[in-house]
């Protein structure tokens, strides 16, 4: 239980760390398809 506790923490770490690069990407392919970029939640 408590391993799959650590997991999940670091889950969650690592997708916070990567969400900037990931709208980065998306806002770069939605400003050159002249589409609107994505709403920051």
């Amino acid at each position: 239980m408590q391993t799959a506790v650590k997991i999940d923490i670091i889950w969650e770490l690592r997708r916070q760390l990567n969400e900037p690069a990931l709208h980065h990407y998306h806002n770069h392919y939605r400003q050159a398809l002249g589409m609107p970029p994505l709403e920051k939640v």
